[in-house]
């Protein structure tokens, strides 16, 4: 229905044992993701019919065979408030040690990924016979990985190999894109960016209002219509957002929720529980299991309306 609101899923910090991968094509598709987060690497292969999407702080109208690298603890999601026609892409998850273990002691597709988003573009453009190639590998991994056989993991694992090589030798190491997609009210995408980049400050909206010259209303209204998401409410999913990277620090709880803008633990923790759905130490601890060998997650499953 025109108007109605979709995204509103909270933040999420979903874990993937190893890998995972999807191809989907929708008539109709009411994307009930929201802007989230997650633990491991996104590759996202945009055939057509998605709106506009978030990746950290950028955004990004989406365009037909785009290849997205979204970095773990990314906050991202695609913004619409109708339900996507003909929405057609292919997606990839993967942790980061995973990721590592894919090549050899001369190549690390990791560094390699990572590299491709050093300066901050998470958008690159390919060629359709390109972009067929390496989504067929990834369906191909799809196909692979539910059979559950130790064989056809293996398989999988080096079809994820070429994938990623292949990848890296398409894409320009520490390019820029064309740039960030200007919004009908860039004044709001300029304020997404300023929360994103000072999410530990002391901001109100009050505070908001009064440096980008704006009234309270417009602005709690507006950041709301465009990114389906109250302005408080995307201060704290970026300071949780960071708590999540620096859980694993061996920081104590206490230190990591000051450096992330609370000065009252009882916030952070409420806040945490709030995003995330776990405690900060429940969420060390499954990071923990996660990063042992064989010790994945036994019941992830998959479900289509997953992925960016």
């Amino acid at each position: 229905m025109p108007g109605q609101s979709f995204g509103v899923k909270p933040l999420s910090s979903e874990a993937v044992s190893d890998f995972r991968a999807y191809h989907g094509h929708h008539e109709r598709f009411n994307y009930s993701v929201g802007i989230h987060n997650h633990e491991h690497y996104e590759i996202l292969l945009h055939g057509h019919g998605g709106t506009r999407l978030v990746v950290g702080r950028a955004s990004y109208l989406m365009r037909d065979y785009d290849l997205y690298i979204i970095p773990p603890y990314y906050i991202h999601g695609i913004v619409t408030s109708e339900p996507l026609a003909d929405y057609d892409r292919t997606w990839l998850h993967i942790t980061p040690a995973c990721l590592d273990s894919l090549g050899s002691e001369r190549i690390s597709f990791l560094l390699k990924t990572e590299a491709l988003t050093a300066r901050g573009n998470h958008r690159f453009p390919l060629e359709k016979g390109d972009y067929e190639r390496l989504q067929g590998m990834l369906e191909e991994v799809q196909q692979l990985k539910r059979s559950q056989s130790d064989y056809q993991e293996m398989k999988a694992r080096l079809i994820l190999g070429i994938f990623f090589n292949e990848m890296s030798r398409l894409l320009q190491p520490g390019s820029r894109d064309s740039g960030e997609d200007r919004q009908s009210s860039p004044v709001i995408q300029q304020v997404f960016s300023y929360i994103g980049e000072n999410c530990t400050e002391d901001l109100s909206l009050d505070y908001l209002a009064d440096r980008f010259n704006l009234s309270k209303y417009y602005l709690s209204h507006m950041f709301s219509r465009v990114y389906h998401v109250s302005t408080y409410r995307y201060i704290r999913m970026c300071r949780i957002a960071m708590a999540q990277r620096l859980i694993r620090s061996g920081d104590s709880m206490t230190n990591i929720a000051q450096r992330c803008g609370f000065n009252d633990y009882s916030n952070f923790l409420r806040s945490f529980q709030q995003i995330t759905g776990v405690t900060p130490t429940a969420f060390l601890k499954k990071a923990e299991r996660q990063e042992e060998p064989g010790r994945g997650d036994p019941e992830e499953k998959l479900r289509p309306g997953e992925g960016a």
